[in-house]
């Protein structure tokens, strides 16, 4: 119940920040929730792929110790 609750908190804080900015710069409330929308999808899939590429790197590495190539390349 706790995670819902915050779900629906960051939910509406979004809601309210775009609304702010819309009002700020007087566009449209929904060129604003699309482009805001867009912006948290493209950092969320950054992020991801960030972690994904570590995590690929790290296996690689412990991949090369069982071979035994690390010390072969370091050597």
């Amino acid at each position: 119940m706790k995670k819902f609750g915050l779900i629906v908190l960051v939910m509406v804080i979004e809601a309210v920040a775009l609304w702010v900015v819309s009002l700020v710069f007087t566009w449209n409330v929904m060129d604003v929730l699309f482009l805001g929308s867009l912006g948290i999808f493209g950092m969320v899939w950054l992020v991801l792929l960030a972690l994904n590429q570590s995590n690929n790197a790290f296996n690689h590495l412990i991949l090369l110790k069982k071979v035994g190539l690390v010390k072969m390349l370091v050597e």
